[in-house]
């Protein structure tokens, strides 16, 4: 099993931030998360959320597994907050990691996400970029374990 303060205190910028077992760990977190076979509660736990990009599913499922584990989210809308109004990253993430315990960024650039990061104190998790969608993606591996147990005989492709 991953450590879990090594977990808890890094930065999800890519898929290429986790090795072969570590992906299978959070995929076997996820299973018992899944079948309520795990009680996390991150009581008083914050989750700041910036999406400069619109989304739905991913908004909504941010917002519900901090909810069901105790955790509340922050939405800082770009239209409502100084983050619109050319604030620096730096600034933003500073400011931001004094009041949030991660945040989570859904946004074009991969490099707008890894600037956050460099000036975060929190974790920062890659919510989406135009690069990639890795916590997509490990939704993605979760479904295909599930129908075919293991990975040994499936071919994925990518488009």
């Amino acid at each position: 099993m991953i450590e879990s303060n090594k977990l808890a205190n890094s930065n999800f910028l890519s898929s290429l931030d986790m090795s072969t077992q570590e992906v299978f760990n959070i995929l076997e977190l996820a299973k018992k998360f899944k079948d309520n076979d795990i009680n996390v509660k991150l009581k008083n736990k914050v989750l700041g959320l910036i999406f400069d990009k619109s989304s739905t599913r991913t908004r909504v499922s941010f917002g519900v597994a901090m909810s069901r584990i105790g955790g509340t989210t922050i939405d800082l809308n770009p239209t409502t907050s100084q983050i619109g109004r050319g604030e620096p990253i730096k600034d933003t993430a500073r400011v931001l990691s004094r009041y949030c315990d991660a945040l989570a960024i859904r946004t074009y650039n991969q490099s707008d996400l890894e600037e956050y990061a460099r000036w975060s104190t929190k974790p920062v998790i890659n919510a989406l970029t135009d690069l990639e969608h890795p916590c997509q993606a490990l939704a993605d591996f979760l479904t295909i374990k599930e129908e075919f147990i293991d990975f040994k005989n499936v071919v994925l492709t990518f488009i």
